[in-house]
């Protein structure tokens, strides 16, 4: 036995050797845990998304005020918290700006039950500049939904070029 051996056995049968040793098995079962929770948290929002299909058909302009409408497939009975229209800026290292907020009671039937469902029509003033192009690339709508208690779902709806705008 080296001396090194002796000094990692006497570190271990000493109080605070213990205590450290008790404090790193702590230490890699929370790390396993949050492991194992960002794993089933990928899995459950990026393979079990809540809406599957959703699909824009009509976009008409009026001014300022874009109406848009559609159709799409919910793929889980979850409760609906919120959607929202951003603009996506041309620098992708630029934030998000919300363009409009949807709450659950603007949507007729609120909380939807799995299905295929027509959408809008929701009508928002956009900023000039998202509707010239300028320095907006597009449009995401997102959807915000609870499925459990452990955590929502933000779910991209669909997106799109300004070009897709009237």
């Amino acid at each position: 036995m080296t001396k090194a051996d002796r000094w990692a056995l006497l570190a271990l049968h000493s109080a605070h050797g213990r205590a450290l040793l008790a404090m790193a098995r702590g230490m890699a079962m929370l790390t396993g845990a949050l492991i194992v929770a960002a794993i089933l948290y990928f899995v459950d929002t990026r393979m079990f998304p809540v809406i599957e299909h959703w699909t824009l058909q009509t976009a008409t302009r009026s001014g300022d005020t874009v109406t848009l409408a559609g159709h799409m497939y919910k793929g889980r009975a979850c409760e609906h918290l919120s959607t929202y229209i951003v603009a996506l800026p041309e620098n992708r290292l630029h934030p998000r700006k919300t363009i409009y907020r949807i709450d659950p009671n603007e949507i007729s039937g609120g909380q939807m039950p799995k299905g295929h469902y027509e959408w809008g029509p929701w009508s928002m003033d956009l900023p000039a500049a998202v509707l010239t192009g300028g320095q907006w690339r597009g449009f995401e709508v997102l959807g915000l939904h609870r499925c459990h208690a452990f955590w929502t779902h933000e779910t991209i709806y669909g997106r799109g070029p300004v070009e897709m705008l009237p």
